[in-house]
Order: structure tokens, then C-alpha cells, then sequence
């Protein structure tokens, strides 16, 4: 009988332990899925932040596209007017300059 008794202990001992066994490996592999998803977030944020630096440095060319732009038109725009003052025809000057130049044609989009 005491055998009997100390069979069925080790059988409740080992089948405890088996599910404990399965716990953890259940609990691992929980942890293992948490972490792959954290790396995966992490990712997304680093890919995020490259593409909001490549905006900006987009942004930053574009600004400075159209500030050399502007500056352009204005020295035209000066040069214009001052062959306007000197000149006894502005009529001709008006339709050979819209002819050469557009100041829109070369902006980007």
C-alpha cells in the first residue's frame, strides 16, 4: 500500500512538473512574441524618423530653390526696369523679354 501511495505521489509530482514545463514554455514563448513586436515597433519609429528627415530636408532644398528663385526674378525684374528707364521703345523691350523669359517655367512642381 505504501508503494501504491508512493507511485501515485510521483505520478502527481511528474505530471505537476510536465505542466509547469508547459507554463514556461508557453510563458517564453509569449515573451519571445513580445519582444519580436517591440523590435518590430522600433523599426516602424526608425523608419518614421528617416522618412520625417528626408521631408524636411526636402523641404529645406525646395525653400532655398525658390529663395534662389525669387532673388532671380528680382534681379530681372531690376534689370527690366532699368533698360525700361533708358530705352525710347519699352513696347519692344516688353515683347522681346516676355518672349525669353518666363518666370514660371522652370519652377518645380
Amino acid at each position: 500500500k505504501e508503494q501504491e501511495m508512493h507511485a501515485k505521489i510521483q505520478a502527481k509530482e511528474q505530471e505537476m512538473h510536465t505542466k509547469i514545463q508547459a507554463k514556461e514554455q508557453e510563458i517564453w514563448a509569449k515573451e519571445q512574441k513580445i519582444q519580436a513586436m517591440e523590435h518590430e515597433l522600433q523599426a516602424k519609429e526608425e523608419l518614421k524618423q528617416c522618412e520625417i528627415m528626408v521631408k524636411e530636408k526636402e523641404i529645406e532644398q525646395r525653400s532655398h530653390l525658390l529663395a534662389v528663385k525669387n532673388t532671380s526674378i528680382e534681379k530681372l525684374t531690376d534689370q527690366v526696369k532699368k533698360l525700361q528707364q533708358h530705352n525710347t521703345q519699352p513696347h519692344l523691350l516688353s515683347a522681346q523679354y516676355q518672349l525669353s523669359w518666363s518666370p514660371c517655367a522652370d519652377l518645380p512642381e
